[in-house]
């Protein structure tokens, strides 16, 4: 019977079609940590057809998924109808695997500040996510944990040692005004200690004039009784004002006392209050500090709007991690799961070796990318002059030193920063690679993605080769020969 291609509704799983007639003009590519894809035609006739399970044409672009199933009901390779040119009278088409719908996806939902989690859990989130809107259930599944944690709870102290110190701030700013207020008492009681004491002055002043009325009319012959009765009136009713308004001066002074005292010991109050305002800035500032190279809580924040599926490779580099599309058949559901690999897929596979002569059929792409070489790398990130983030890498490997700058002003972190500057260096490593081989399968010698093989070819400018490959993406062009893309062993870091 061979393998058959079968078209389904993208949200529903409705089958469309067990038997397409697809022509395949690209074939299909599995990748690891990646898309794979599939560029296929077929008539406008059949492609245009309008199904009768929703009236709708069989192919559509993000509504048809086409699957690749062999006589034994193995799901080969699965994906997205992602375009389609219905120009002419055959239609051109590709498709993507499955985890192509997070990119160019942004994440929406509600803001995530995550700290020590697992990254396997941050994708089924951002999953979660993706399907969780109107018309983006697809149903796939997310499989696989990791034993890394990312994210550090250094950010959620820095945020509430903030509050802390806004709370100090407060309570500072409260205590201050306590100080001020008490400071206006004593000083309106001082302004009414003052007024007493002019009201004494000339109460005393009113109190000698009466003593020298009462003298003179003493004096006065014949002698007036009357007179001088009216005089001792005015000096007693003088005297009796300066009784009254020194009693009044001396109880407002001791209202002075009395509440300089409140202002003495609010004063204390005040220092204690900065003091503590100190120690959480203080605080606040080393949490900050720590924040801010370790990276804190790792965030999703729907203001940034960060693109998923680039995230998810984000997590996954720097993990690290692996992961793939597969897909399983049971009767007539097909579902598709995006699996994490930990520590990686594959392993280093001493059954194979790739050697010219014997399995390679050829070379397609082999490259020594001397120009963009570098042994060291600087990292300047957010910030302005002297205080902006800034991190550096090296590899010292007995060739001159080569060093490049990499700036971005988004990179708020030394953590982040560390991130990519590593993986820039990592890049810029790489002396002599095989990036491409044409090779035939040899019976009892099989290989899967993710695996580690001995590369032995004859290269112009640099004779024969010995070194260790990586396979990050098949492509078969026959039953027995496959297209293999390729990456340096010593460019890839594991986790475990």
């Amino acid at each position: 019977m061979g393998d058959r291609w079968i078209l389904k509704r993208a949200l529903t799983g409705a089958t469309l079609s067990t038997d397409a007639p697809v022509n395949v003009t690209k074939q299909p590519t599995r990748a690891l940590n990646g898309s794979g894809s599939l560029q296929f035609s077929m008539t406008g006739e059949f492609a245009g057809r309008i199904s009768d399970v929703d009236q709708k044409p069989l192919v559509q672009e993000w509504g048809t998924r086409v699957y690749k199933v062999s006589d034994t009901d193995e799901v080969l390779w699965g994906g997205i109808v992602i375009s389609s040119d219905d120009s002419a009278t055959e239609w051109v088409c590709e498709a993507q695997t499955d985890s192509t719908i997070l990119f160019g996806t942004p994440y929406l939902g509600p803001v995530q500040r995550l700290a020590e989690t697992d990254p396997a859990d941050i994708v089924r989130l951002i999953f979660h996510h993706v399907q969780g809107q109107d018309e983006g259930d697809l149903g796939i599944e997310v499989a696989g944990s990791t034993r890394i944690r990312v994210g550090s709870r250094s950010s959620r102290e820095a945020l509430e040692y903030e509050r802390a110190y806004v709370a100090a701030g407060r309570a500072y700013d409260a205590e201050v005004a306590e100080r001020k207020r008490l400071a206006a008492i004593v000083s309106d009681s001082r302004k009414t200690y003052s007024k007493y004491v002019q009201q004494g002055q000339a109460a005393t002043k009113a109190l000698s004039d009466a003593k020298k009325a009462l003298s003179d009319a003493k004096k006065i012959k014949p002698k007036n009784q009357a007179a001088i009765d009216r005089a001792q009136a005015g000096v007693d009713q003088a005297q009796a004002e300066v009784d009254r308004v020194a009693a009044l001066k001396k109880q407002q002074n001791g209202y002075i006392k009395a509440h300089q005292a409140d202002v003495d010991v609010q004063t204390k109050v005040v220092a204690q209050a900065k003091a503590a305002k100190q120690l959480a800035n203080d605080r606040k500032v080393k949490a900050n500090e720590r924040a801010r190279e370790d990276g804190g809580a790792y965030e999703l924040l729907w203001w940034e709007a960060p693109d998923c599926g680039n995230t998810v490779q984000d997590l996954a580099e720097d993990g690290p991690f692996d992961y793939l599309d597969t897909w399983k058949m049971t009767g007539d559901t097909i579902t598709s799961t995006f699996q994490i690999l930990y520590p990686r897929a594959g392993r280093k596979n001493d059954d194979v070796v790739f050697e010219q002569g014997v399995n390679v059929v050829d070379v397609i792409e082999a490259t020594v990318p001397g120009d963009e070489y570098a042994s060291e790398v600087v990292g300047i990130g957010a910030g302005e002059g002297s205080r902006s983030v800034r991190r550096s890498t090296a590899r010292r490997n007995g060739r001159i030193r080569r060093a490049v700058v990499v700036t971005n002003k988004m990179v708020k972190t030394s953590a982040g920063m560390d991130r990519i500057i590593n993986r820039e260096l990592a890049t810029r490593q790489k002396v002599l690679e095989v990036q491409k081989l044409r090779v035939r399968r040899q019976a009892g010698k099989a290989w899967q993605l993710g695996d580690d093989v001995l590369v032995r070819v004859t290269l112009q400018g640099h004779g024969r080769i010995d070194l260790l490959h990586r396979i990050v993406e098949e492509q078969p062009v026959s039953d027995r020969i496959f297209d293999l893309t390729l990456r340096r062993s010593d460019s890839f870091i594991y986790g475990g």
